[in-house]
């Protein structure tokens, strides 16, 4: 008994190319396509207990880390509880106007009001919150803004 393969090896081929139209492959040019995305139109998929979120990166004001969780604060005064250490959305959003500024604080540079640099160094945001900047993080947090004119007009 011969077992015949071409429409074996036809239907493979199909399946293949089916496959390759739904999910292309994740090469140099798709990544390039997510960057180009304008980053008032980019959102962060948060998982919290309640469901997901799909929140637009301009209406997050600052993350704040607790242990291995985080506290999104949004610019409405709702606040997500995410099960995630802060580091791995400082990795997501360090190219989006974000900068780290203290262990515990991940902060949107556009919400940034004021940098006071006597007693103890904080940042002030629009909301009036004050953070800590860390010593180590304060001149290279100053480096950053200056270098990135695009934030502050």
């Amino acid at each position: 008994m011969k077992l015949e393969t071409q429409p074996i090896v036809r239907s493979a081929k199909r399946i293949d190319r089916s496959y390759e139209k739904e999910c292309p492959p994740n090469n140099k040019d798709t990544l390039i396509r997510k960057s180009e995305i304008p980053i008032q139109n980019r959102k962060l998929v948060l998982n919290t207990e309640s469901g997901v979120h799909f929140v637009c990166l301009t209406k997050i004001m600052r993350l704040e880390s607790s242990n291995n969780y985080s506290f999104v604060h949004l610019i409405s005064g709702n606040s997500l509880f995410i099960a995630k250490p802060l580091k791995a959305f400082e990795k997501q959003l360090c190219d989006c106007g974000f900068f780290r500024i203290h262990n515990s604080h991940l902060i949107n540079l556009s919400f940034l009001d004021r940098l006071i640099k006597t007693n103890g160094n904080c940042a002030i945001m629009e909301d009036g919150k004050r953070l800590p900047v860390s010593r180590r993080k304060l001149q290279e947090f100053i480096m950053y803004i200056k270098s990135n004119n695009t934030f502050f007009c």
